[in-house]
């Protein structure tokens, strides 16, 4: 812009800088969302990596294990952000098994 404009000066500056965040996919978190993902959806769920950071490298920083997984829909963070209801449900599902598989509680009873 300044190299266009006649007297115009231009500084950036970097307000917040933050490294990239990658999940371990073979640590207990991420291992047991893939494996009830398998067992959900009947084919391994992708991994990959996005083009935007969020909270979980600041989550991932501080030493806690975390992972980013989602529905599929779009326009997030949009006035019409949207969800298709099957992935939401899908995703319940993924989630109830991996909860139980990282906790150590899948087929226990209340007896015990």
């Amino acid at each position: 812009v300044a190299a266009r404009t006649p007297g115009m000066d231009v500084e950036l500056v970097v307000l917040v800088a933050r490294a990239a965040f990658e999940a371990d996919v073979d640590g207990p978190l991420a291992r047991a969302v893939l494996d009830s993902g398998a067992r959900v959806t009947g084919s391994p769920i992708p991994h990959r990596g996005e083009p935007f950071w969020t909270d979980a490298g600041l989550v991932h920083e501080a030493g806690i294990p975390c992972i980013l997984l989602g529905v599929t829909g779009g326009g997030a963070h949009a006035a019409e952000e949207w969800a298709e209801v099957d992935s939401i449900r899908r995703l319940a599902d993924v989630l109830e098994g991996a909860i139980l598989d990282f906790c150590g509680s899948a087929g226990a009873t209340p007896e015990g």
